[in-house]
């Protein structure tokens, strides 16, 4: 098992928290704790996103439907 950290939205802000990472298959990895399933969690956060930066969630884009 594996430390790491998970950059996270709390309200408006950036924040972080330490995670247990479980199975790591380079594009996916299994979150054992330190997250819960109703936490924002930034994917792929810029370096330039410092903990307390304010932050806007968009929406996911919408699904094309087939007819």
């Amino acid at each position: 098992m594996v430390a790491g950290i998970a950059t996270l939205i709390f309200g408006c802000e950036r924040s972080t928290n330490d995670v247990k990472v479980g199975r790591d298959v380079g594009v996916q990895a299994e979150i054992l704790s330190g997250v819960s399933e109703s936490d924002k969690v930034i994917v792929n956060p810029s370096d330039s996103l410092v903990t307390g930066a304010i932050v806007r969630v968009a929406s996911p884009p919408a699904s094309s439907a087939r007819k």
